[in-house]
């Protein structure tokens, strides 16, 4: 038969980090309570307030620690982070934000976001998904301007969050942002150039239909040209001077039949092409071969077109050169269209190029058509070494080679992306990368071949590794303090058994012990000679609860 048994309720872990004035309070209590008690209680009141006292200066110092590193990452992030207050005011601005708007953090702190940087017509939106993110704690993205300090306008992409306290409550909002102005204008362009391309393509084909028309019209009048272009046409002697233009041809050159007639056409040449032109239609008219050439004409009313022109010599039956027949067709808006698109494949390959990421273009056997700058300056290879070969040929390792064989494979045969994580050497040593591989289809919808986009995560990876063994360690030392609390605790149990003379106060002491040491609640029961149990100490955290437990 046993002398009492100990039930505690369910224990919380605590670190003396989380320790609070009110479990301060309670220490200072026990210590008054233990200047009238026996020494072994006043000893290990003593004991509680030093080991709270010391383990929340180690805490501090544990937190500052974290404090700093957490600070160092914000500051040297490359993206854009900025934390506002619960009613918008700017509460940190990190070195990313301050570089791409100008201003310093001095400068910001305590100001309101949409004051400094929105641009008036989404001021009203960007409080609105503000206002939702407080009262939803929820997480959102947004895209809008940024207005920065020498006025100009950058488009950033946002990832919102929010930090509540204890209640629920928001205290702060944190947005995490990415510069996209330059991929934003890109994409414009690239629109732009496509929308003008479609217009263009649609005016030419309006233009056939009306020339078509109008040669239908005249039938008779064209019968023996119905071979040409229905464009401008015309007729030269073997001189080269006109002696035909059709009405296409006039309205091109902006003159009258008898303007054009001889060598009235040369008047309306640009001068800057004049010479040229002149040069290579007097060679042509000598040597009657082939014609063709693009220049520029400029109206009596300054008007610039650009025009195609393509001749051919006519002989007579016994071969002798008797005069020129030709077609002249309207290309401006193909020359401007040229330029805009030339313009905007030259901004996408400058996006290209000074990208970092990998950027890989590989033909059906898997061969390398194309590899942007990211590659080179990973492998420390110009471009031309990887062009044309394969995984194989470029020595990579065998496991790297099946892996690649395996993907690009498969996205071929299945015409659906893939996304694979890899290891590479590199001139920076090994590096981990995430790469996307999309099929790229020819006119009939069939892949034909496979475009790679790699991203060097490297620093992602030791992130998430550090991450967790800090996970680990913390594991670790809360499950050492626990065990020390217990040992301890233990140990001041024994004493006080050790020098107890009113067992039932002894056990009162004792269930008082393991709530401030161990447990929420201690409920100590004695057992009788006549196997009676008896409830005889008991002692809870919350008095409220303590009250209900008496009664």
């Amino acid at each position: 038969m046993s002398w009492f048994q100990v039930l505690p309720l369910p224990i919380k872990s605590y670190s003396l980090a989380t320790f609070s004035a009110a479990t301060a309070l309670l220490l200072t209590t026990l210590l008054v309570f233990a200047f009238q008690a026996t020494p072994a209680i006043l000893l290990l009141a003593v004991a509680m307030v030093s080991a709270w006292y010391f383990g929340l200066k180690s805490s501090e110092q544990e937190l500052e620690i974290e404090r700093q590193i957490i600070s160092k990452v914000i500051d040297t992030s490359a993206c854009l982070i900025v934390v506002l207050d619960s009613q918008g005011r700017i509460v940190r601005f990190n070195q990313a934000c301050e570089k791409t708007t100008g201003y310093s953090a001095a400068e910001v702190v305590d100001k309101y976001v949409w004051d400094l940087f929105l641009i008036s017509e989404e001021i009203e939106p960007v409080q609105t998904v503000f206002a939702k993110l407080n009262a939803e704690n929820y997480y959102s993205e947004y895209q809008n301007y940024w207005r920065t300090k020498n006025g100009d306008r950058r488009f950033i992409s946002w990832s919102n969050t929010v930090i509540v306290d204890g209640d629920g409550v928001v205290e702060y909002a944190i947005a995490t942002g990415i510069d996209i102005t330059d991929r934003k204008a890109a994409e414009i362009a690239l629109a732009l150039s496509y929308t003008q391309l479609e217009t263009s393509v649609k005016q030419r084909t309006a233009e056939l239909t009306v020339a078509k028309e109008a040669l239908q019209a005249q039938e008779e009048r064209f019968r023996c040209l119905s071979s040409c272009s229905p464009a401008g046409i015309f007729m030269a002697d073997f001189e080269g001077c006109y002696t035909y233009a059709n009405p296409c041809c006039l309205a091109i050159y902006d003159l009258s039949l008898a303007e054009i007639l001889g060598d009235g056409w040369e008047n309306c040449i640009h001068p800057e092409d004049r010479s040229r032109v002149l040069s290579q239609w007097l060679d042509y008219t000598r040597e009657a071969g082939e014609y063709a050439i693009e220049y520029r004409l400029q109206t009596a009313e300054g008007i610039v077109r650009w025009i195609n022109v393509g001749s051919a010599p006519m002989f007579s039956d016994s071969g002798e050169l008797i005069g020129h027949v030709g077609t002249v067709r309207d290309v401006t808006e193909r020359q401007q269209t040229q330029a805009a698109l030339s313009s905007s494949e030259q901004q996408l390959r400058t996006l290209l190029e000074n990208t970092p990421d990998v950027i890989i273009r590989t033909d059906k056997e898997q061969r390398y058509i194309y590899v942007n700058q990211a590659v080179a300056r990973s492998q420390g290879k110009p471009v031309s070494f990887f062009l044309g070969k394969s995984s194989q040929d470029l020595g990579m390792p065998p496991e790297l080679c099946q892996m690649w064989d395996e993907t690009l494979y498969k996205v071929l045969e299945t015409g659906r992306e893939e996304i694979i994580e890899f290891k590479a050497h590199s001139t920076d040593g090994i590096r981990s990368y995430q790469s996307r591989v999309v099929p790229e289809f020819d006119k009939d919808g069939v892949p034909e071949s496979a475009l790679i986009v790699a991203r060097d995560i490297t620093e992602l990876k030791l992130a998430e590794t550090q991450r967790l063994q800090l996970k680990i360690e913390l594991a670790a030392r809360e499950k050492a303090e626990k065990e020390q609390q217990r040992s301890a605790f233990l140990a001041e149990v024994s004493k006080i058994l050790a020098d107890a003379f009113d067992g039932e106060t002894v056990l009162q002491n004792v269930a008082e012990l393991a709530v401030n040491s161990i447990a929420d609640g201690c409920y100590i029961h004695l057992t009788e000679t006549d196997s009676k149990v008896r409830l005889v100490a008991v002692a809870h955290a919350e008095p409220s609860t303590l009250d209900t437990l008496n009664n």
